[in-house]
């Protein structure tokens, strides 16, 4: 990743928050911070917890026909991923917790990575039917424009997954295929670099075999509604504590609206664009400025704290250091470079 795209997705969050900032009164936004029910925002926070425990849950089905993984070990490396993704740049969390399962399990990292892979595509599935169930079942304050310009976004971005899903189930099927096609390029590069390329294709395919199990689809299917059903619950959750008398629903037009502001290019933690969508989300219901960016604030900062604090958590627990985790060039499978767990996490 070059760091000419660090820097653009840093200047996209300075710019959105300069502009949300710029437009709000700060005494109305002080008095709308501190007006926010302490308890319920408590409550929305403990909510927010039990998602790492599901994430777990279904990656240990993702994993199974790979490898039986312990629980713990999942655990740790969904928490040290998640707080990865709150201070790394370009997502790389996705990568420290396929580095850290495959230390910790001893599995090849492309393997584990490709079951992360397959995770955000039932992610994605999951989404894309919350928001089919909003325009088809739920009263949104939207125009017709808006409904129109949602119901593409959905299409486009439903026509996406399934492009990735036929790449991911060639690449499962047909490995061999792929690897030979790949020697194709020993005209224009060294030898050992397509062998490696080669070898991680390979690799990277074994952990697609979730593709043809049926055994655990069921229950890979409900823990990803269940994630985001939580999810959305928990951002009704914080919108009400601040005594906005909105409709439940309000939480999973949320989760829609920052699932497609964190797809752009931004600074760690998604700043700017995760608080510009849930600004424009919550405008929709007219509320107003500060106190919609109040609640952005709020809820951003839950997730951060949760995410940050259950990473460095673990990460202390598995005796690593996120330096250990993002330095390239280590096999993820050697015994020297597996952190030992102080017993069972």
């Amino acid at each position: 990743m070059r760091a000419s795209h660090v820097w653009i997705g840093i200047g996209i969050s300075v710019v959105l928050i300069v502009l949300l900032f710029s437009r709000v009164d700060y005494g109305q936004l002080w008095s709308a911070l501190i007006s926010a029910d302490l308890g319920v925002l408590a409550t929305a926070a403990a909510l927010l917890a039990t998602t790492f425990a599901v994430r777990s849950w279904r990656w240990q089905y993702l994993l199974r026909p790979v490898k039986s993984v312990r629980f713990s070990a999942v655990m740790a490396a969904t928490s040290i991923g998640s707080m990865a993704n709150m201070i790394l740049p370009a997502r790389l969390g996705e990568l420290v917790r396929a580095l850290v399962l495959g230390r910790q399990e001893r599995i090849e990292t492309s393997t584990s990575l490709a079951t992360v892979v397959v995770e955000r595509v039932y992610d994605g599935f999951a989404i894309l039917l919350m928001l089919a169930a909003l325009l088809c079942f739920a009263p949104l304050p939207l125009t017709a424009g808006g409904m129109r310009a949602l119901r593409w976004g959905a299409l486009v971005t439903f026509l996406g997954y399934l492009g990735v899903c036929a790449i991911l189930y060639y690449l499962h099927y047909s490995p061999a295929r792929l690897v030979r096609g790949m020697k194709y390029f020993e005209r224009f590069l060294p030898m050992r670099w397509v062998d490696k390329l080669a070898s991680a294709a390979a690799s990277f395919s074994g952990g697609l075999q979730t593709f043809s199990q049926r055994k655990s689809l069921g229950q890979i299917v409900f823990s990803s509604m269940l994630l985001w059903a939580i999810i959305g619950l928990y951002n009704a959750l914080v919108v009400w504590a601040f005594h906005l008398q909105l409709p439940f629903t309000v939480g999973f037009l949320l989760v829609v609206f920052q699932a497609f502001a964190v797809m752009i290019p931004s600074s760690p933690g998604f700043v700017g664009t995760y608080h510009v969508a849930s600004v424009a989300c919550l405008k929709l219901w007219d509320v107003n400025e500060e106190i919609a960016l109040s609640v952005a604030l709020v809820m951003h900062a839950i997730t951060f704290v949760l995410n940050v604090g259950m990473g460095f958590g673990y990460l202390w627990s598995v005796q690593g250091s996120l330096r250990e985790f993002t330095r390239p060039g280590q096999d993820s499978t050697s015994p020297s470079s597996v952190p030992s767990l102080k017993g069972e996490i």
